[in-house]
């Protein structure tokens, strides 16, 4: 273990506009790892974000990127959009529809109509959501160094896999999402690595600062924070001073 560094390493499913949880986990690492090889969770949100429901106060909807037909065993870095249907302009209406009123939607709006009609330049899932992620990273002012997974020599999985991925950096703690990693047992893969955990506290954060008061809070894309209370407002639940 004399290689490993105080480094800390993230390590992530490429998600469509994720959650403002995905970019706090981010922004307490040193480097992050798209996990682009594994296969994609059909539940999952590697390929979809939560909306507010207009007609259900408090629920959600998803917008998603169609696909095209794919296995159940291909990897995430292998999945195509299917550019046939008109998707972009289904999901920023629906974001219009929504947001239209909120104090920021003017200023951040168009980023998100230029980010959307340029997906069409993505051939790949993967490919698409990276991009997405490292260009509200720049807006965020978000630094990370970043990887893929699928460049990696992996050779296990689950939790053996993301302490392998931490080993493989030279990293010392593994920064866990919320309600991962919880028993004893997996954390005791990550001692028996000589590996650290560490926690996302940003639920915790998120529920004692005014935010939280909006029913959408917590659960739906980045984009619901930033038309809400802006960059700078973004920043003090994302970026918290210290790591």
């Amino acid at each position: 273990m004399d290689h490993l560094t105080n480094k800390t390493i993230a390590i992530h499913q490429p998600n469509y506009l994720p959650w403002p949880g995905y970019f706090y986990k981010i922004s307490r690492c040193d480097e992050f790892v798209f996990l682009d090889h594994v296969q994609i969770n059909k539940r999952g949100l590697t390929r979809r974000t939560q909306l507010p429901d207009r007609n259900h106060p408090g629920q959600t909807i998803f917008l998603t990127v169609p696909l095209r037909k794919f296995s159940d065993s291909t990897p995430i870095n292998a999945l195509f959009i299917d550019h046939t249907k008109n998707w972009q302009t289904q999901h920023l209406n629906k974001i219009r529809d929504y947001y239209q009123r909120f104090p920021y939607f003017e200023a951040y709006y168009n980023l998100f109509e230029k980010w959307l009609n340029y997906s069409i330049q993505y051939e790949k899932l993967s490919e698409l959501n990276i991009y997405l992620i490292k260009e509200i990273c720049t807006l965020l002012g978000i630094r990370s160094r970043w990887h893929l997974s699928s460049n990696m020599p992996i050779t296990t999985h689950k939790n053996e896999m993301n302490a392998q991925i931490v080993h493989l950096l030279g990293g010392r703690t593994y920064m866990s999402g919320e309600g991962a990693v919880k028993n004893y047992q997996d954390v005791l893969i990550f001692k028996n690595a000589g590996i650290d955990v560490r926690h996302s506290e940003y639920l915790g954060l998120l529920h004692s600062k005014p935010y939280s008061r909006y029913p959408a809070a917590g659960r739906s894309g980045i984009f619901d924070i930033l038309f809400t209370i802006g960059v700078d407002g973004a920043r003090e639940y994302i970026m918290p001073d210290d790591k």
